[in-house]
């Protein structure tokens, strides 16, 4: 009888050792799982971040290209805009010249009139 009581006994704590370790590499399985699942997790979040830094790097050089661009097409604005100047103020200063030329004409044909005398004198 205690032999068998021994025996009985062995036998529980082998089974309470085996449901035990059982029970750990259950717990030790879900733990990897959710290791996994967590690597993979970061893993997905990494390339998200990658992708969007990507995604901001090529938006910036976009940008900087649509700038320059209408940098540029400004800059030939500028530039045509500085030749009309240019152009303009030539104008002006001939027509200065044909307001001076005028008052001059005029001058003259008025001298003329008032000595009409100078006319056949010139001839």
């Amino acid at each position: 009888l205690i032999m068998s009581e021994s025996t009985t006994t062995l036998l529980d704590i082998i089974n309470q050792y085996e449901d035990t370790q059982s029970a750990y590499e259950s717990a030790l399985q879900l733990s990897l799982e959710k290791i996994q699942q967590l690597e993979t997790e970061c893993k997905k979040q990494e390339q998200l971040r990658l992708q969007q830094e990507t995604e901001y790097i090529d938006n910036i050089h976009q940008l900087s290209e649509k700038h320059d661009s209408e940098k540029k097409i400004l800059e030939d604005k500028i530039f045509k805009l500085q030749e009309l100047v240019v152009r303009f103020q030539t104008i002006i200063e001939k027509v200065q010249e044909l307001d001076e030329d005028e008052e001059h004409f005029l001058k003259l044909t008025n001298s003329l009139l008032e000595n009409p005398s100078e006319i056949h004198s010139t001839k």
